[in-house]
């Protein structure tokens, strides 16, 4: 396809800035990047031009680098199709470098995160999200970490909660191994509960729903016992301590090992 000429042509340009460290290249490289982001729907080539155009913008950001321009492509980017966590380390990028505004950022977040159901499989990705929209917040509204008041603070580790609770859901407890694992989401999601005030009803439900399967799950643990008949042995033990003398004896016991 035609826009692909503008992708390689960076590509290779950019393959000389990192290798010979050659200045001019990493300007041309950054001209066909910048073309190509421009007329290009393709997310997963985007992604990776957008990621090169800001390394090569902050290493050399007196080069006449258009900003506007960059985060006018960036924001074409993110509102493209979501694709998870690439999405995720572009606005990771953009939030540690100050390319966009936090407000900004904030929205594009919500945006995403209210792509997923509440029941979704993505709990690792939710996760991702809700915690950089977490720092984003506590640094826009210039909240400590513990700013579980924050009614925007709230909504986004509630978000988390209700995600780990969701992965929760996915495990059963008709074996012992699926109901530890739905015990270790459940703490997991207890553990964010506890930064949000006001849920304290809310996770003393979850502790005794955990409480349940834990004591169901342990019922369940297959125990194995095996009858060893050690008489023999510990006769002839005895019968060899019989012959010791008392020096003998005391040099003995000196020389069993201690526990604990």
């Amino acid at each position: 396809e035609e826009d692909i000429c503008e992708y390689n042509k960076a590509r290779i340009y950019d393959f000389l800035w990192f290798t010979k460290k050659d200045f001019k290249a990493a300007l041309l490289a950054y001209q066909y990047y910048e073309e190509y982001i421009s007329k290009s729907e393709k997310f997963e080539y985007n992604f990776i031009a957008a990621n090169r155009m800001i390394s090569i913008f902050l290493i050399a950001p007196s080069q006449g680098f258009n900003k506007n321009k960059l985060c006018d492509l960036i924001r074409r980017i993110l509102q493209q199709e979501n694709n998870g966590g690439k999405a995720y380390y572009l606005i990771e990028t953009c939030y540690k470098n100050k390319l966009l505004e936090n407000t900004e950022l904030i929205n594009t977040i919500n945006s995403i995160l209210n792509q997923y159901p509440l029941n979704s499989k993505e709990f690792q990705l939710i996760g991702l999200y809700t915690d950089l929209l977490d720092k984003i917040l506590c640094d826009e509204n210039n909240l400590n970490k513990k700013a579980g008041d924050n009614p925007e603070v709230k909504k986004a580790r509630k978000r988390k909660a209700q995600a780990l609770l969701a992965a929760a859901d996915y495990f059963s407890c008709e074996d012992a191994g699926s109901g530890f694992q739905k015990v270790h989401y459940m703490q997991k999601a207890v553990n964010v509960l506890k930064t949000i005030s006001g849920t304290e009803e809310e996770r003393k439900e979850i502790l005794r729903a955990m409480a349940e399967i834990q004591k169901k799950s342990a019922s369940q643990v297959p125990r194995y016992s095996v009858s060893i008949d050690n008489s023999e042995q510990v006769k002839a033990l005895l019968d060899s301590i019989e012959r010791l003398n008392k020096e003998e004896l005391l040099y003995y016991f000196a020389m069993l090992p201690l526990f604990p």
